[in-house]
């Protein structure tokens, strides 16, 4: 059986990155901090995603800024 992730959000299977199924979830709390408040349901698109974190040092050599 052929992977799900090959051919979804534009392309093959990317070195470096992993596949994440997009689908629905509730975001917020009422239990802890004010801004997390209202409960609600939210729903993402499938997306990949980096194995390992990005500093914010990597990110600016990276991309240029005006």
């Amino acid at each position: 059986m052929a992977d799900p992730a090959a051919n979804a959000v534009s392309g093959a299977p990317r070195e470096g990155m992993q596949f994440v199924r997009g689908g629905a979830f509730v975001m917020g709390s009422e239990d802890f901090y004010p801004e997390e408040a209202l409960c609600r349901r939210i729903e993402v698109g499938d997306f990949w995603i980096d194995e390992t974190p990005v500093t914010n040092g990597a990110f600016e050599s990276a991309v240029r800024f005006p």
